[in-house]
């Protein structure tokens, strides 16, 4: 005799209800859950005034030094190539001067050359013609940033922009099966899972770039069973709603990559200014895989402060790069035998929160 649906054992109705609530919860997430877009992320950005070279205005070497490097610019021993480059000569100095955006419009940069003479400019001559040039400036120097009620600073970048070097570095470390997984990686989980039950916690995520990017916009940091599972679900439900670009542009510019005193440093883009000094074109393969590196531990791994476990952390992204065919021999060895170089001081926000107040 056929039993009745009334009459259904205990365990069914606990099944119907359990998937019943992942359903209910998955279209509660499906609805909520949301990528930042790029014109909501962009920082109010608070610029101190630019740095005016004039010939017969005064200005002192060191002084001048000092404003170079808060700007980022790097000595350079050979003539001046790049944006933000400089050299000191006996009785002048040639700089590669940025392109800034002023609010009258765009300022291109450029190589010149300051003659000096009893602690003033003689002469601003363009390079490499020495042609008399003017006046110039030096672009102001950013202070801060504030996005909503905290104080960060970032650029949002379309993928589109972003080099394909620094997205082979980023995925080689963080997540090399993102074009083939569904939002979670089983073999990921399986092998955190194994290294957890070693140590007794949750020492390993695991996670892949959509867990790690619902994480940082929906949840904590602290590290339980139950944000995992939470985190996990929100991948799912993101990549059912969003393509794999959106959610990669989305991550690469959300992930926290330091700190220059109270002010957060969010993106790769502004990563790549506030270390180097330099757009994300014109970081080099090695420059591009000691960011993404530094994905894992900002602190942990930030140059400035350990150079070494910042240069090992980088040689394993290279490594990686390479085994996944991203990168030759010859540029493997290239990459790995270049030393760590930043500016000296990190620069492109200064911690000044009696302004920003």
């Amino acid at each position: 005799m056929t039993r009745s649906p009334r009459h259904r054992h205990p365990v069914t109705w606990l099944l119907i209800l359990f998937i019943g609530s992942l359903g209910i919860y998955g279209f509660y997430l499906y609805v909520t859950l949301s990528l930042p877009r790029g014109e909501d992320r962009q920082s109010l950005r608070i610029f101190s005034t630019s740095f005016p070279l004039a010939p017969s205005a005064p200005i002192e070497k060191a002084r001048l030094q000092e404003r170079l490097t808060h700007l980022g610019y790097r000595p350079v021993s050979r003539k001046v190539q790049a944006p933000g480059e400089y050299r000191f000569l006996s009785s002048s100095v040639d700089l590669y001067l940025r392109d800034f955006l002023y609010p009258d419009g765009l300022i291109r940069g450029r190589p010149i050359r300051l003659t000096l003479e009893d602690n003033h400019i003689a002469r601003i001559l363009s390079l490499p013609e020495e042609q008399d040039a003017g006046p110039v400036a030096l672009e102001p120097q950013l202070i801060g940033g504030l996005l909503e009620t905290s104080r960060q600073v970032r650029d949002w970048i379309s993928l589109m922009a972003i080099p394909p070097q620094i997205i082979d570095a980023v995925l080689s470390i963080e997540d090399h099966r993102f074009y083939e997984h569904i939002g979670i990686d089983p073999r990921g989980i399986l092998r955190a899972a194994f290294q957890n039950l070693k140590g007794g916690t949750v020492v390993q995520g695991g996670s892949t770039i959509t867990q790690q990017l619902a994480k940082n916009l929906y949840y904590t940091q602290q590290r339980t069973y139950l944000r995992k599972l939470k985190e996990a679900f929100a991948a799912l439900i993101l990549e059912t709603k969003y393509s794999k670009q959106d959610i990669l542009e989305s991550y690469l510019n959300e992930i926290y990559l330091g700190q220059s005193g109270s002010i957060a440093v969010y993106g790769i883009g502004q990563a790549a200014q506030y270390y180097f000094g330099k757009s994300l074109s014109q970081l080099s393969v090695q420059e591009a895989a000691l960011l993404a590196g530094m994905i894992k531990g900002p602190n942990t791994y930030a140059p400035v402060r350990d150079p070494k476990r910042a240069k090992h952390r980088r040689d394993l992204v290279l490594l990686r790069m390479k085994q996944e065919g991203r990168l030759s021999d010859k540029q493997y060895e290239a990459a790995v035998n270049s030393p760590i170089r930043v500016t000296t001081l990190q620069h492109g926000v200064t911690d000044a929160p009696y302004f920003l107040d």
